[in-house]
């Protein structure tokens, strides 16, 4: 599975990036409800360190099991991902096998 960067900018003007983006012939997919719904794994020695998300982006829905890894001093996330067809499904089938809701969260995604 390939490498995964996220960043985080809290300052930035959006109106210039729009500006930018439509210079460039940037294409404007839609505006997307992105919900999120992490959970914990069972309590299980050797899952102690991983938790699953399933993320409905508005336009695909994906289930992703993230293990905490250590390499040297780093800690990095590896991601095992699928594509799924129904978030409220995916939440049962994982709470059915025990896994336990940690935190939900709504945005709104512009692509």
């Amino acid at each position: 599975m390939p490498k995964e960067y996220e960043y985080l900018f809290q300052d930035f003007n959006k109106l210039k990036i729009i500006s930018k983006l439509k210079e460039l012939k940037a294409i404007y997919k839609g505006t997307y409800l992105f919900r999120v719904q992490q959970l914990n794994m069972p309590k299980k020695e050797n899952l102690k360190n991983s938790r699953i998300r399933i993320r409905d982006e508005g336009f695909r829905i994906t289930m992703t099991i993230k293990t905490k890894m250590k390499i040297k001093v780093n800690d990095f996330d590896e991601e095992k991902e699928i594509i799924i067809d129904n978030f409220e499904t995916g939440i049962d089938m994982l709470l059915i096998l025990g896994c336990e809701k940690d935190f939900y969260q709504e945005k709104i995604r512009e692509i």
